[in-house]
C-alpha cells in the first residue's frame, strides 16, 4: 500500500517507521532541513534492545498526496488550520485517517467531501530526538474507528498491525473518543502544573480530590460517561505509567505550545452549549493557558 504521513513528529515518525516495513511511506514535513535529513538517513527507530533504520519519501508540498491508498494525519490539532486546505486540494477523496487528541477535529472532518474518514487513538509512548530519530518506549496499540465511509477500509488499515504495531478496531468513535479525552483531560493538565509523573497524582490525597472533582464535573458534560470509562480507570492509568511525564508537561519543559484547546477548550464550549458548570475544568484551562500566555509554552 502506498501510504502518506503528514507530521513528522513524534507519532508520526514512529507510524512511519512501522509502516515502511511492507509498504511505500510518503512523509509530508514542513521544512527542508527535516526532508533532506530523512531522505538521506531515512527514520531511526529505537527500542530498549535494538535500533532499525527504515526508508521512506520526505516531500515539503502536497502535490503528490494524492497518488497514496491511505493518507494519516499525526499533527497536532492546532495545525490542522493549515492541512485542512491541502487536504481538500490535493486528496482527491482518498481515505484519511486521523489521530488527533480530543474531539475537535470531528468538526474539520464534517468539512471534507473524502467518502471514507477514520479516527484513531494512539495509546504507544514515542519521543522524537531530532529530525529523523524517534524512541518507541512503550507499546500499545492504536484503536481505530470509522467515523463515515468504507468497512473495508477499516479492515486494510487492521491489515498493516505487525508484531509491536498494533491496529484495533472499535464500533464507536464517539465513546473511543471520549474514553482517551477524559484520561488526557485529568492527568495531563494537572502533571503539567504541578511538575509532576503521573504517578504522583494518585499518592497524594489532595491532588486525588482534584482529579475526581475533575471527573465529576466531566460527568455532567457527558451524562453517560461512566459507562464508557470510570474514574477509577483514570486511576488505573496513573498506576500503569507512574513514571512517565505527560505529553503536556513536556510541552511546557520544551517551551512548546500545548492541546489544551483540543483536550479542555471543546468540552468547556460543549459545558457552554448545555449549560452546565464546570469551575474547576475552567479554572484547568485558565491556568494552562496562562502559562503559555506568560511564556513558559509556545
Amino acid at each position: 500500500m502506498n501510504i502518506g504521513i503528514i507530521g513528522a513528529g513524534a507519532i508520526g515518525l514512529l507510524f512511519a517507521a512501522y509502516l515502511s516495513e511492507e509498504n511505500h511511506v510518503r512523509i509530508f514535513v514542513q521544512n527542508d532541513k527535516q526532508k533532506q535529513v530523512l531522505l538521506k538517513q531515512g527514520i531511526q527507530l529505537k527500542m530498549t534492545e535494538r535500533v532499525s533504520d527504515h526508508d521512506v519519501t520526505a516531500e515539503t508540498t502536497y502535490e503528490n498526496l494524492g497518488k497514496c491508498d491511505l493518507i494519516i494525519i499525526a499533527v497536532k490539532q492546532y495545525h490542522l488550520t493549515t492541512v485542512i486546505p491541502q487536504i481538500k486540494a490535493h486528496s482527491n477523496h482518498k481515505p484519511i485517517l486521523f489521530l488527533q487528541n480530543g474531539i475537535g477535529h470531528l468538526n474539520y472532518m464534517e468539512s471534507l467531501s473524502n467518502p471514507t474518514l477514520l479516527v484513531g487513538v494512539v495509546e504507544h509512548g514515542a519521543q522524537k530526538f531530532g529530525e529523523h530519530s524517534v524512541l518507541h518506549n512503550g507499546i500499545g496499540k492504536t484503536n481505530v474507528a470509522l467515523f463515515k465511509g468504507s468497512y473495508e477500509t477499516l479492515q486494510e488499515v487492521k491489515s498493516l498491525s505487525s508484531k509491536n504495531f498494533i491496529f484495533s478496531i472499535q464500533d464507536n468513535y464517539e465513546e473511543m473518543l471520549i474514553r482517551k479525552l477524559i484520561k488526557n483531560a485529568i492527568i495531563n493538565p494537572l502533571t503539567a502544573l504541578l511538575n509532576i509523573p503521573n504517578g504522583e497524582l494518585i499518592v497524594n490525597d489532595h491532588f486525588r480530590e482534584v482529579m475526581r472533582g475533575v471527573y465529576n464535573e466531566f460527568e455532567k458534560i457527558f451524562p453517560q460517561l461512566n459507562q464508557i470509562v470510570s474514574y477509577e480507570e483514570v486511576e488505573k492509568i496513573c498506576r500503569n505509567t507512574g513514571e512517565n511525564r505527560s505529553s503536556m508537561l513536556m510541552d511546557f519543559e520544551l517551551k512548546r505550545r500545548t492541546e489544551i484547546d483540543a483536550i479542555l477548550g471543546v468540552p468547556l464550549e460543549i459545558a457552554r452549549e448545555r449549560k452546565v458548570e464546570t469551575p474547576m475544568i475552567s479554572l484547568l484551562y485558565s491556568l494552562v493557558k496562562g502559562k503559555e500566555y506568560k511564556g513558559d509554552s509556545e
